[in-house]
């Protein structure tokens, strides 16, 4: 079985001249699992985010997603994020790609979105 851990920092600071409140700031930390077990099917990827970006910046997170996706994520304002992907892989033929992801932004309700995806190869 192999398993891949990974830790994200991305701090950007901005500075507009001219304006008082000139310095934005953007943070975002995020912590990615992966789990792939040898001679078995089943592939998931498992990452939690926070963030936290002053208005008018955002904080940009690549993001494990279905193939054809766009793998990156912006966020905006404070919250937290998770995703889930499992890939499934049926023959060498046909593959099925399943995400869930949920983003919670501070004083709001979460944001869930599910997807899925077959990819065929002939």
């Amino acid at each position: 079985a192999s398993w891949r851990f990974k830790t994200s920092v991305q701090i950007a600071k901005r500075r507009f001249l001219g304006n008082s409140n000139g310095r934005k700031q953007s943070f975002c930390f995020a912590q990615d699992l992966a789990y792939k077990p040898e001679r078995e099917p089943v592939g998931i990827s498992l990452q939690y985010a926070l963030f936290d970006s002053d208005q008018g910046m955002a904080a940009y997170l690549y993001t494990p997603d279905l193939a054809g996706s766009m793998p990156f994520s912006s966020f905006y304002g404070k919250g937290q994020s998770v995703n889930l992907l499992v890939n499934y892989r049926h023959s060498q033929w046909l593959q099925i790609h399943l995400r869930a992801k949920s983003v919670l932004y501070q004083g709001e309700s979460a944001r869930t979105s599910i997807g899925s995806v077959l990819t065929f190869k002939f």
